[in-house]
């Protein structure tokens, strides 16, 4: 498991520091298209857990192919790091066979139940590879090397907060993580998960703003494909 999510973090400062990449990101036509915003990012999945491989195809053409549930867990969190807006998604199992020092960087950012289990788990991106933004004034006020530390603080806290269903609490503290990295996507996710269906539609889980249903059981279903 270090060694994977090494070869990812890898993966993704090798697409972000390619030259030809930038090379196509900035094409005449692409920016046009994309009013500038264009910029090639490639999502990963990593959870732990058995596969069957074998070959799939015809005489013509033949592929190797993994088949589990645990595959399609790792497919959903593929696929959820574009709702969550990081490169890096990890399940519970996956994280928890790292090694201390491979952790630093990692956050939890949700407690959910993926579409094809009925097990609810923690899922962590991996920061180190999210090129977090610091605002000006949170490095004036908390210091170069210190805010991002105390982001991932005050995120957590805020986190715990709203699995415990103490919505109020989780407010203030996004709030606060907000004013340190005020783009970050995990952060607005959940403020968004805090409020109403009205409010927020296809997010929304509350009856009222930023106070938890009645029996909140710490997670929610994520049904990204």
């Amino acid at each position: 498991c270090d060694g994977a999510l090494t070869a990812f973090r890898r993966c993704v400062r090798g697409i972000a520091m390619s030259a030809p990449l930038q090379a196509y990101n900035q094409h005449e036509e692409r920016v046009k298209f994309f009013d500038g915003n264009y910029t090639t990012r490639i999502g990963y999945g990593l959870h732990y857990g058995w596969a069957i491989e074998g070959a799939v195809g015809t005489n013509i053409k033949i592929d190797c192919s993994y088949l589990s549930p645990n595959v399609n867990l790792a497919a959903r969190l593929e696929s959820a790091t574009k709702m969550y807006g990081v490169n890096v998604l990890m399940s519970e199992s996956f994280h928890s066979k790292l090694s201390p020092a491979i952790r630093q960087g990692l956050r939890r950012v949700d407690v959910v139940c993926l579409k094809g289990s009925s097990i609810p788990m923690a899922i962590y991106t991996c920061d180190r590879s999210n090129a977090l933004y610091v605002s000006v004034e949170a490095v004036a006020r908390l210091g170069q090397a210190s805010a991002v530390p105390e982001f991932q603080r005050v995120f957590a806290e805020a986190l715990d907060a709203f699995v415990d269903g103490d919505w109020a609490a989780a407010k203030v503290g996004l709030v606060e993580a907000l004013s340190i990295c005020p783009r970050d996507l995990p952060c607005m996710r959940l403020m968004k998960h805090m409020n109403t269906p009205a409010n927020e539609p296809d997010f929304g889980l509350a009856s009222e703003p930023f106070a938890a249903p009645p029996g909140w059981p710490g997670f929610h279903a994520l049904l990204s494909k």
